[in-house]
């Protein structure tokens, strides 16, 4: 192997971390990519600070540990309202107010 295309080969895979595998897409887009949610339920990522949008992210894409429980809580809080769990399971939609029915919708 000729030494300039051994160093070129070298240098791209130590340099590429740095350049080519960052994150060029903003938290929010990506988790409206990852849990594809329709134009309408953008306004659900409101109720998440900067710095749970980027904990959801990194916990949707990199599940593991601790990161995935974090993931779990954060997306629970995202859809916690009864109106966004059946809209986000394709369902449709339900007033948030409470009615004799939920002891069977519970079961």
């Amino acid at each position: 192997m000729h030494r300039r295309r051994f160093a070129t080969l070298l240098g791209g895979a130590v340099l590429a971390p740095l350049w080519g595998c960052q994150r060029l897409e903003p938290d929010r887009q990506a988790i409206v990519r990852i849990l594809d949610l329709s134009a309408s339920e953008l306004v659900w990522l409101e109720r998440l600070a900067p710095d749970a949008l980027r904990e959801l992210r990194d916990g949707l894409e990199r599940p593991g540990g601790e990161r995935t429980a974090r993931a779990v809580d954060l997306t629970f809080h995202l859809i916690a309202d009864r109106s966004r769990t059946f809209a986000f399971v394709g369902y449709p939609a339900l007033p948030d107010r409470r009615s004799v029915c939920d002891g069977l919708l519970a079961e």
